[in-house]
């Protein structure tokens, strides 16, 4: 996911570099500054639930740690 949201960057400045006249070309970067947006989201919730999992794989393995010495 992190190439995809690194690919749509690239993409919107290389955009950007069009002529400032062409609707056509701006509603397309319209589009594409939207997507931006979502992957972004959807990635930064992706992230959380990773570390949430790891928290929880952790504590996990602290308890049977603590466990094993009882």
């Amino acid at each position: 996911m992190h190439g995809k949201i690194a690919k749509f960057g690239a993409m919107l400045e290389e955009g950007q570099r069009f002529s400032h006249f062409d609707v056509a070309h701006w509603d397309g970067m319209d589009c594409l500054v939207q997507a931006q947006a979502r992957n972004g989201v959807i990635l930064q919730a992706f992230l959380r639930l990773l570390d949430v999992l790891r928290e929880a794989r952790e504590k996990r393995k602290h308890v049977m740690v603590m466990e094993v010495h009882e």
